[in-house]
């Protein structure tokens, strides 16, 4: 019964890792918009991620500002605002000491 159950679910993940894959390899091969979509979502989970395992080490950060700076900073290098770079991370380090 186990056995089943494991071949049900690599199956699944299977399926799952062809269907991410191909997303991306459209999203990279038409560039501009999706491209920026996936670089974003990209962003909020890899900042999920990030918040729990500081979590899980005793820290608590907010998710709301590691989202928030990671899809901005994102945006401003999608829009080619290079001079704005410093100027906002800058802000968003000072917003990350104001949250904990």
């Amino acid at each position: 019964m186990a056995n089943e159950a494991q071949k049900s679910n690599l199956a699944k993940r299977v399926v799952t890792g062809f269907i991410a894959g191909f997303s991306c390899l459209f999203c990279i091969l038409m560039g501009g918009i999706p491209l920026y979509l996936l670089i974003l979502a990209f962003v909020v989970i890899s900042g999920r991620e990030y918040a729990q395992i500081l979590h899980h080490k005793g820290f608590h950060p907010s998710f709301g500002v590691i989202a928030t700076a990671g899809m901005t900073f994102a945006t401003l290098i999608f829009l080619h605002k290079f001079d704005l770079l410093p100027l906002f991370v800058c802000i968003a380090i000072i917003a990350s000491f104001l949250t904990v």
